[in-house]
This record gives C-alpha cells, sequence and structure tokens, in this order.
C-alpha cells in the first residue's frame, strides 16, 4: 500500500485510498499500545496542537468545503502517513528510491523516442508547457508529476541512503536527477554534495562528472543557467515573500478561491492558507528531525520554494518517513 501512493502520479486518485489504509492501521496499532513513545512526546504535542488549530480554522472558514479538505490533505497529508510508519507499517527507502531511479530514466528515454509524452500516466493536461531543451530533449515528469519535485525528491533520498547503497545506483540516482534537467535539483545535489560528503575519495569522480555535465550546459548558452534567468527568477522569489505582507495573517485566509496561488512557490502558498501560528509549528515539526534525517528533510523543504515537493504524494510519504525514523538508520 505504501508502493501504491507512492504511484499517484500514475494511478490517480485511486492511490487515495494509501491514506485510508494508513489512519486505520496507525489508529488500530495505538489502541492496542494505549501508549505514546517517549520519544515522540514533542511530537505528538505539536500534532495535536496542529490538527487542533486546523479544525479551528475549518470551523472558521468560508469557502468551499472540498477545495478545505483539497488543501488540509495538500499541506498536512503526512500527518496519515506519519501515523502510520510509527505504528509500524513498513518501508524499504533503498527500494523505493532504486524503482523511482528506474522510472525516471525509462521515461526519459522513451519520451525521447518512441512515445508522445502526452500519452504518459504522470502527463496531466494538455495545455501543460512542454518545452525542448536543447532544442530536442523532453524532461521526464518523474514520480512526483514535476521534473524539480522528481529529481529533488531522488535527491533527498540519495542523501540518506547514500552509504546503503552501491556505486553503480549511486550514479543512476545521479543519472535520474540529471534526466530531470531542473536547475533547482542540480544546484541542491552540488551544494549537497560539497556539505555532506566532501573528503570522501569515493565522490570525487561523482563530483568530477557533474562539474563537466554542468559546464557543458553552461557553454550551450542554453536560457536557464543563464546569469538573466537565475536573476529573474531569484527577484521574482524576493518580491513573493516582501508580498506575503499585504495578505498574511495569524489564521490565514478564509477563503483559498479568494487568494492567487503561486504554482511555483508551494511554501508560499501554505503561508498565505494556513497563517504565522499553522505555519511555525509545522516549522518547528521539521525541526524535530535530527542525525541522519536532517539534510534529506532540508533538501525537501528548499525544494518546496520552488514547487509542491513536499507537498506531493511521494513527497508526503517521504517526509512522514523521516518524521517517524528520526535519524534510525534503514
Amino acid at each position: 500500500m505504501v508502493f501504491f501512493g507512492w504511484l499517484y502520479y500514475y494511478v490517480g486518485n485511486i492511490a487515495f485510498s494509501a491514506y485510508i489504509f494508513f489512519l486505520s492501521f496507525g489508529i488500530f496499532r495505538s489502541i492496542k499500545r494505549k501508549n505514546i513513545p517517549r520519544n515522540r512526546i514533542y511530537q505528538f504535542s505539536l500534532i495535536s496542537l496542529l490538527v487542533t488549530l486546523l479544525i479551528i480554522k475549518a470551523v472558521m472558514y468560508s469557502g468551499e468545503l472540498t477545495s478545505l479538505l483539497f488543501k488540509y490533505r495538500f499541506w498536512f497529508g503526512f500527518i496519515v502517513f506519519y501515523i502510520g510508519f510509527l505504528a509500524g507499517i513498513k518501508f524499504n527507502l533503498v527500494f523505493i528510491l532504486k524503482i523511482s531511479v528506474s522510472m525516471i530514466i525509462v521515461e526519459a528515454i522513451l519520451i525521447n523516442t518512441f512515445i508522445d509524452q502526452s500519452m504518459m500516466p504522470n502527463f496531466f493536461s494538455d495545455d501543460a508547457r512542454v518545452s525542448r531543451y536543447f532544442g530536442f530533449y523532453l524532461r521526464p515528469n518523474g514520480i512526483a508529476g514535476n521534473s524539480t519535485a522528481s529529481s529533488i525528491i531522488v535527491l533527498s533520498m540519495l542523501t540518506y541512503c547514500y552509504h546503503s547503497l552501491s556505486k553503480k545506483w549511486r550514479v543512476l540516482a545521479t543519472t535520474a536527477i540529471i534526466c530531470s534537467y531542473s536547475v533547482t535539483g542540480l544546484l541542491l545535489l552540488i551544494f549537497i554534495s560539497l556539505i555532506k560528503v566532501r573528503g570522501l575519495k569515493s565522490f570525487m569522480g561523482f563530483m568530477i562528472g557533474i562539474l563537466v555535465l554542468i559546464s557543458i550546459v553552461i557553454l550551450s548558452n542554453d536560457w536557464r543557467i543563464s546569469h538573466d534567468y537565475i536573476n529573474t527568477v531569484f527577484i521574482l522569489k524576493i518580491n513573493q515573500i516582501i508580498g506575503l505582507a499585504d495578505y498574511i495573517s495569524f489564521m490565514g485566509v478564509h477563503d483559498f478561491e479568494k487568494i492567487k496561488f503561486y504554482g511555483d512557490f508551494a511554501l508560499y502558498d501554505m503561508i498565505l492558507g494556513v497563517g504565522i501560528i499553522i505555519f511555525s509549528l509545522y516549522l518547528l515539526l521539521v525541526a524535530t528531525v535530527t542525525n541522519k534525517s536532517h539534510w534529506p528533510v532540508f533538501i525537501l523543504i528548499i525544494g518546496s520554494l520552488h514547487y509542491q515537493v513536499v507537498f506531493s504524494m511521494p513527497g508526503q510519504i517521504l517526509f512522514a518517513y523521516y518524521l517517524a525514523t528520526i535519524g534510525d538508520d534503514i
């Protein structure tokens, strides 16, 4: 059922049954256990307060109930997965990473050779923008239905599982990130490589390959790596953050339909929707992740400054897993 939820962008809304399974299993096991593990009391306190405030907000809400439930599921669906993982549902992250990497690479090959990208199950709209980079290359949407989100989720898993992977799968995971051709994903890949695994001899060949790739991209004069593009994106994000002052409140907007949500700035949407108090609790919950998981979670959160990385179904499952393990070994 975990894998079924992970494939939401391939199987559609039927994957929502994963929420029912995780919640039912979690409640059943919690009733049998009858107590909260001591090392989870702080997390449970934050989540309980978070859910209480969300209920209060629902009472105050003046828009369509379906819109409210959709946003709650989008931003806080991870809580259901967290409960299930904590109750004992197994999640083989190394296996999930290998499957995800394979799917991205195979998709990249197929849509650039034999198959029309619009025929892929994770292609959602004929109106969606399809850009050919270098004049011929199509990016795979991948496991998160978006090339940037998919590459960042793979990078997060790669960071967590790095020492549990063979060199072959490290190379393949990196290849999947490169195939996604996301500026955000590539920059985070280089950053996390320099910070987390600096000094590892086995990583030097990998880094040289990445630097060669970036050099090729820069020499190609592709607009996505140009100074003007990066500067434009930077200014856009700054203006969006400054613009929060016009809408932000302690409990967020009362009707999601009255506000324009920026599809390329997921955390911005969340702050507008739920307000300062609930968002602060969310950040406190993120801060409970320690040890082995803190860099993988950092990648998910920073990636969500662009697209819906941590809010996609795979992102929710992954974030919940990190919260539930608190840095335990795989």
